[in-house]
């Protein structure tokens, strides 16, 4: 009598062999199964680990940021100016090469011109850049963008209507050129702020913004007259806060050094302040707090 568990295939090979074979496999397809599961669950934790390090970074840079302005202000006893102007207008490389803020607190000559100021941040582009534009970043309108160390592509904005001298005001100790006075209707915001705020000025530091995530194209500023949330998604219209980055909201540093995440319809007004006189959240813009009669009848 033959012995089943011997019994042979055609093959060669027994069935023991094949089940034993067959086994194998299932416990494969099981263990990929697992292996599939334990991904699907920690794909979004490590997703939220990962936003969770960039906000800290991005708080870390914002801080830094702020001591250097704090340093800066001790020294020149007022606020940088956002930007300095030059009158090679025509220059292809004239927004890669202006001197603006990040620079001047960070003591760099990127201009034609030399800036001879002393060096208030580490020499380090990276202090300016948040770390969620490491790479290519879509908008929620559509627009994909770098980031880059100039004017347009830096997107951290500082709050220099308010704070800054304008560009075509002259700044003791830094060289610029007045342009075109018509700008000066930008009054039309409805505050005209001082061209030189010393920080003992300020109403509010711990509520007075001083640098803030910002859309691409001027992204170096934070521009009250621009920053209504009806222009949010104009390209290269709005100047407000933008908090598309991280979880929480915006990354926002405020003059006494301190950075909170916020939603952008809690500091940014609903329509464009330029033309309408709209004041909403002008606290937080203003160093000092004002808010616009005629907007309140």
């Amino acid at each position: 009598m033959n012995d089943a568990s011997n019994t042979t295939t055609r093959h060669g090979k027994s069935a023991v062999s094949l089940a034993m074979n067959l086994f194998t496999l299932i416990e494969l397809l099981v263990v990929v199964a697992i292996i599939a599961i334990l991904v699907s669950m920690i794909s979004p934790a490590y997703r939220q680990a990962i936003a969770v390090a960039q906000t800290v970074v991005c708080s870390n840079n914002l801080k830094n940021v702020a001591v250097a302005f704090s340093t800066y202000v001790s020294d020149f006893e007022f606020f940088p100016p956002h930007r300095l102007l030059w009158e090679d207008y025509d220059d292809p490389s004239y927004w890669e090469q202006l001197p603006y803020w990040a620079t001047l607190i960070q003591g760099k000559d990127t201009s034609k011109k030399p800036v001879k100021v002393d060096s208030y941040i580490a020499d380090d582009q990276r202090i300016f850049q948040c770390p969620s534009l490491e790479s290519a970043i879509t908008e929620p309108d559509g627009l994909t963008w770098e980031w880059k160390f100039n004017t347009h592509s830096l997107g951290y904005g500082y709050n220099a209507y308010f704070l800054g001298p304008w560009c075509w005001v002259v700044p003791p100790g830094l060289p610029t050129r007045p342009i075109s006075p018509g700008l000066a209707d930008l009054s039309l915001a409805w505050a005209v702020p001082d061209q030189f705020v010393r920080m003992n000025s300020i109403q509010s530091p711990s509520q007075n913004i001083l640098v803030a995530e910002t859309r691409p194209w001027n992204s170096f500023t934070l521009w009250w007259p621009d920053s209504g949330l009806d222009r949010y998604l104009q390209e290269g219209q709005f100047q407000g806060v933008v908090d598309t980055r991280h979880p929480g909201g915006a990354a926002i540093v405020f003059n006494d050094g301190h950075v909170e995440l916020r939603n952008r319809f809690d500091v940014n007004p609903p329509t464009n302040p330029f033309g309408t006189g709209n004041d909403t959240h002008s606290e937080l813009w203003d160093p000092k707090q004002r808010k616009n009669p005629n907007f309140h009848p």
